[in-house]
């Protein structure tokens, strides 16, 4: 984002930030296996989703995790806890 947002509210020095302050979970073989069995379920039952939502799920529900999400309607045929901070805080459209 920052690449194409010169001059924006994004920087590179605010990912650095980010990037310094945030725990990073690593993407391992249970995970992969959980997006598979999760992946496999969903195009079965006809709602496939974005592979990127359902990767994060994966993630998620192998560490006994919640998403923490604007977009919960992403994960709602997943099977995953989410909470959404931003509801509430955004104007009415």
């Amino acid at each position: 984002m920052a690449y194409r947002n010169t001059g924006g509210r994004i920087s590179h020095s605010s990912i650095d930030e980010l990037v310094r302050i945030l725990n990073f979970i690593e993407l391992d073989e249970p995970a992969w296996n959980a997006f598979s069995v999760i992946k496999a379920g969903l195009l079965r039952d006809g709602k496939p989703g974005p592979n990127f939502d359902t990767l994060l799920a994966s993630i998620a529900i192998v560490r006994n995790l919640i998403i923490v999400t604007n977009n919960v309607s992403h994960f709602r045929n997943i099977g995953v806890g989410t909470e959404n901070w931003v509801a509430g805080y955004l104007p009415e459209k």
